[in-house]
């Protein structure tokens, strides 16, 4: 059996040029081939049209290294429901565009019997995911997805959860991910007593790690850790606290171990749940 071969040709590393929101530079492909940036950036990596290597002519090629996006938060609600009840909806929200990355984070109290979990998430007209569950305390955190293809107008969300509980639901949802798997690593942490953490590595350049936290013992305001933004928090008047945070610029590249944590409280139970937003 005859194989064909093609033979391997080294093309000299070009310039490359690096543009983003906040500023430009320019540097080597070999130091930022694969950079991300968090404010928005594409790499335009060039080689000339004729190009001569080792004797042999290549017309007509030119090499452009493909767009790198940011993930942009579009819309943003939640619904703090202080008073018990098994199910919690979003108020209405809409979206600008389609291919949307819609979350909901849901923290819940514990009553009695079985812990609390979430038994499902609908609403906007869409097909919804559990991605990361965490109730090893008293309590839930819960992260669920699901995808929108197309722009939504005026739509809500309903979580319903095992027990008639106080309960908080974040809705979130971003542009520019990845359409064709927009989740990517997950993470979970609880403890009896502890400063929150969980961290997860990333399984991609770009991407944002989000997480949701619900504290049952005290109802206390967090202090999240360096590089975080606090989205959303209750302290409830049953005395927990159900918060979302994220990490506040993207993650530059794949492999990196992020840990969303919050520096106080440091004595009280936690259950949180984090996941990887993968970009385009």
């Amino acid at each position: 059996m005859n194989l064909l071969r093609t033979p391997f040709i080294a093309l000299p590393l070009p310039r490359v040029a690096a543009r983003n929101d906040c500023a430009s530079s320019e540097s080597t492909h070999s130091e930022k081939s694969n950079a991300a940036w968090g404010c928005g950036a594409f790499l335009a990596t060039k080689y000339p049209s004729g190009l001569t290597i080792a004797g042999a002519s290549i017309e007509g090629v030119d090499f452009t290294a493909a767009t790198i996006q940011a993930i942009a938060i579009d819309a943003t609600v939640f619904k703090d429901q202080n008073s018990a009840s098994s199910t919690v909806t979003s108020p209405a929200f809409s979206t600008n565009s389609g291919g949307e990355l819609i979350l909901a984070f849901i923290s819940g109290d514990y009553s009695s019997g079985t812990n609390t979990k979430v038994n499902s998430v609908t609403g906007a007209g869409l097909t919804w995911t559990l991605v990361q569950r965490t109730n090893t305390q008293s309590g839930t955190a819960e992260i669920w997805r699901a995808f929108a293809t197309s722009p939504l107008s005026n739509v809500t969300v309903a979580a319903t959860l095992s027990h008639s509980v106080a309960s908080s639901m974040t809705i979130m949802s971003f542009a520019g991910v990845n359409a064709a798997g927009a989740i990517g690593a997950t993470g979970s942490g609880n403890a009896r007593s502890g400063a929150p953490t969980a961290s997860l590595t990333t399984t991609r350049a770009g991407s944002l790690v989000v997480g949701v936290g619900t504290d049952f013992d005290n109802a206390i305001a967090r202090s999240v850790g360096p590089g975080q933004t606090l989205v959303h928090q209750l302290l409830s008047t049953t005395g927990d606290t159900y918060w979302v945070q994220m990490a506040t610029t993207p993650v530059a590249a794949s492999g990196t171990k992020v840990t969303i944590n919050d520096t106080a409280p440091t004595g009280d139970r936690y259950d949180l749940s984090i996941c990887e937003i993968l970009s385009q």
